[in-house]
């Protein structure tokens, strides 16, 4: 396979990468999946990357892809995100690259970081209880 110069192509292509291993990099350990199982895969995707023209340090391994490669491109993208849904902050048709949506994509629509938590309602819910409570003391006395 020839080398590949654009970095925009490779980041890319090693998201593809991740996303055909998606569910042994990011499933649930269970009797079918083991930390073993989960490390070879991002060796895997270590070794993709490397015959794409990835450029690792010599000395690197498996678990830099796992532990700065992927949590790098992951933050950047869902911080992209964050501000966007925050502040409209971008335009519509072009917020977001093709490796962002990549990255949201592997992240899946459902997750935490892209749907965000229910905090304010959380928060409302809360007071509204410590509310009752008090009227409830009130009432009591």
């Amino acid at each position: 396979m020839p080398k590949i110069v654009n970095c925009h192509e490779i980041k890319l292509m090693s998201l593809f990468k991740i996303e055909e291993e998606k569910n042994n990099i990011f499933g649930k350990f269970s009797h079918t999946l083991s930390k073993n199982d989960r490390a070879a895969a991002w060796r895997r995707v270590f070794e993709y990357g490397k015959s794409i023209g990835c450029a690792f340090a010599t000395d690197a391994m498996y678990g830099y892809v796992s532990d700065m490669v992927w949590p790098n491109i992951r933050n950047t993208a869902v911080a992209k995100w964050d501000k966007h849904r925050k502040t409209g902050e971008g335009n519509d048709d072009y917020w977001l690259s093709d490796i962002d949506l990549k990255v949201l994509n592997i992240i899946g629509p459902k997750s935490a970081a892209i749907v965000g938590l229910p905090v304010q309602e959380s928060m409302d819910e809360s007071l509204k209880s410590d509310n009752r409570d008090l009227e409830l003391s009130k009432a009591s006395t």
